[in-house]
């Protein structure tokens, strides 16, 4: 067993910081190892167009095809954790996952085991499973759990276009008025029956009182917002022995190929800033590579 690791994290955006600081500092207070190099690597190959922007699937996978090899090539991680559902849902359909001598954890597990849970403890219970249009069209988890031996009946999927763009620059009132709208629309499918709350998206964490009282607007709310980040670390940290060392020296890192606005990290900074003053810091002192990785396949 290693005594040093070098960890990718990687999303589409800024949503994964939130996971970051939470792993920052577990992996600190378990010690499984005696230094720990975190790299969040904000894999949005451009400014004018992220992931959502594209119009396939195969076009997403093929960009986070190009990320992937790029965190490769040039960081050398001992493991990529990718914290965002969308490019959970599409590593699979990757050129670089056809060949990967890297472990890849992704976030589509934890979310799912939530549910699956959720379910067994309440069978009469409903998901309404808020997600991006690219994670939806994707149908995964839905079909994991499907799959697992639960009803597609209890299964909803509430498409909320936009909303990952409001939260990374703190729209307030475009936030709650496009919560209150999704929740709306979602909950009118289910016949008054009973239901939970799953956010599938690593931003919508950032939102989740706003979530929760727009759920709550409902009686047959069942009181239960899943959100899979401490599901994902549970995960990341149940392969790793905790307290082979008296303590752990970690660094933290952000780097993106995009220039990160001044307003999209003081959008985030509040909400890491008790978790993770490291990460905080990381994301203040962002390093910004304009030519991290191309778009055309190696």
């Amino acid at each position: 067993m290693k005594d040093k690791i070098r960890i990718i994290i990687t999303d589409s955006g800024l949503g994964g910081l939130g996971f970051s600081a939470g792993l920052a500092e577990r992996l600190k207070a378990e010690a499984c190892f005696q230094e720990v190099e975190l790299i969040f690597f904000n894999c949005c190959p451009s400014a004018e167009q992220g992931y959502q922007a594209l119009e396939t699937n195969e076009q997403r996978s093929k960009n986070f095809s190009c990320a992937l090899f790029a965190i490769s090539e040039k960081f050398s991680p001992d493991l990529i954790i990718i914290a965002c559902n969308s490019l959970s849902a599409i590593y699979k359909d990757t050129q670089f996952a056809e060949n990967a001598l890297i472990p890849v954890i992704g976030i589509i597990e934890s979310g799912t085991q939530c549910v699956s849970e959720l379910f067994s403890e309440d069978t009469e219970l409903n998901m309404l499973m808020f997600a991006t249009p690219a994670t939806v069209s994707t149908g995964i988890h839905k079909q994991i759990l499907i799959d697992a031996g639960f009803s597609p009946e209890r299964l909803f999927y509430q498409e909320c276009s936009g909303l990952p763009r409001a939260i990374a620059y703190g729209d307030k009132t475009k936030i709650d008025d496009s919560i209150n709208d999704f929740m709306d629309s979602a909950v009118s499918q289910l016949a008054g029956k009973s239901f939970a709350v799953s956010l599938f998206c690593t931003h919508f964490g950032y939102a989740r009182e706003v979530f929760g009282r727009a759920a709550r607007q409902y009686s047959n709310f069942s009181g239960q917002i899943l959100d899979p980040n401490s599901a994902l670390l549970d995960l990341v940290l149940s392969k790793h022995e905790s307290g082979r060392f008296d303590s752990t020296d970690l660094s933290i890192k952000v780097v993106s190929q995009i220039k990160q606005s001044d307003q999209m990290k003081n959008t985030i900074i509040p909400f890491i800033q008790d978790i993770s003053p490291a990460t905080v810091k990381a994301l203040h002192d962002d390093i910004h590579l304009p030519e991290l990785f191309s778009t055309q396949m190696p």
